[in-house]
């Protein structure tokens, strides 16, 4: 899953939020790191092989109660 400062600064107050996105404004670095790690994240969790995948099961334990 998404995990703070790996691929999102999440903020669970309106004080955190408004210093994550400072923090984001001002540090470019920090920006593109969060930006790439989310990418391949997303990339990772949905894809259609993923998705198959996780279908395919889906439909194996149906098929299992019948």
């Amino acid at each position: 899953g998404i995990e703070h400062g790996v691929h999102a600064l999440i903020g669970n107050t309106p004080t955190q939020l408004a210093q994550a996105t400072i923090d984001l404004s001002t540090n470019k670095k920090l920006a593109k790191k969060l930006a790439d790690n989310g990418r391949s994240l997303v990339e990772k969790t949905y894809n259609w092989d993923s998705i198959s995948a996780k279908l395919d099961g889906v439909y194996q334990r149906v098929g299992e109660h019948e």
